[in-house]
């Protein structure tokens, strides 16, 4: 059986998951993907880029700021990337605080100077580079947080880089935001989340948060710069969730590689999104293959052209 290595991130991510149902049905195909699991965050696209993994999955943004050559991806050689197929999986950037504060919008934080205890992802995530601009230019920042009496404990437990590097076992995702929910140490959110993140799970169901309200204005700015784009974070779908919210978004994810990418590999790839079989999962949602919308700088792999074509 041919050996595929394929950036996937750490053990119960979104990434893991798609990751994981592709291999079972390339499997049938008889294509083992070996699932990378520290391959995380922008490390992600760069070990593609690199040649450490053929194949990988990543949010769109993080595929145009490597070939624009933003953030971290400033002055780094990047091949051609391509993408070869579509995971249906929306994911939202959504912010919450607790009910009682009477806060409804992002910038009403910053007019009350809340105390605001919001759990974040570390500034040297990617989505948390993104939530930091949004913050900044709706009048918040994770200093000025600080400064207002809040906290910004981050959702995961963070390991050393001592102990990454002597890690053996899988790397596994360690939550800790049933604790911050249970404890009071965290009062809202402001997060990357979809219908089954564990993260927003704990949350939302542990307390009584409310979602906020963004600027459109300033979203659609922030995206015009940054590649992003708004979609809508449907009421209920989150207990707090009160109304339709206009957020950032993402519609889908890329399976992705470079132009080196083998024909026949790519084609098993979007043959093997096709096999039913792999849309009945305990995630609960499809990962089906979609047709990928595609920003400007942003190309298909051949294969996925003449197929999409079909």
């Amino acid at each position: 059986m041919e050996s595929i290595p394929f950036a996937a991130s750490g053990v119960g991510s979104l990434w893991w998951d798609g990751g994981s149902l592709l291999k079972t049905s390339l499997a049938r195909l008889g294509i083992d993907i070996v699932l990378d699991d520290r391959s995380s965050n922008h490390n992600n696209v760069l070990s593609v880029a690199a040649g450490k993994n053929v194949l990988g999955i990543t949010l769109p943004q993080f595929i145009d700021w490597a070939q624009r050559g933003l953030g971290v991806y400033a002055g780094t050689a990047m091949p051609d990337l391509r993408v070869i197929a579509a995971l249906d999986l929306d994911v939202w950037l959504a912010a919450a605080i607790d009910r009682s504060s009477g806060i409804a919008s992002l910038a009403e934080i910053a007019q009350r100077r809340f105390p605001w205890r919001v759990v974040l992802p570390a500034p040297d995530n990617l989505v948390g580079a993104y939530i930091d601009r949004i913050l900044h230019d709706h009048g918040c920042s994770r200093a000025n947080i600080l400064r207002w009496g809040g906290s910004d404990p981050p959702p995961m437990k963070q390991r050393t880089a001592a102990e990454r590097a002597q890690a053996t076992g899988a790397n596994v995702m360690n939550m800790q935001t049933r604790r911050l929910a249970t404890s009071g140490e965290a009062n809202g959110f402001f997060l990357y989340v979809n219908g089954y993140s564990e993260w927003a799970r704990d949350l939302t169901v542990l307390r009584d948060l409310r979602f906020l309200r963004f600027d459109e204005r300033i979203l659609d700015a922030i995206n015009a710069e940054w590649g992003g784009m708004t979609t809508t974070l449907p009421a209920r779908v989150f207990p707090g969730v009160d109304e339709d919210l206009t957020v950032v978004g993402y519609r889908h994810h890329y399976i992705y590689g470079t132009a080196d990418v083998p024909d026949d590999l790519a084609r098993a790839v979007l043959h093997a999104l096709e096999d039913e079989r792999i849309l009945d999962n305990p995630q609960g949602f499809s990962f089906s293959g979609i047709r990928p919308i595609m920003p400007a700088g942003i190309k298909l792999h051949r294969v996925a052209e003449a197929y999409y074509r079909r």
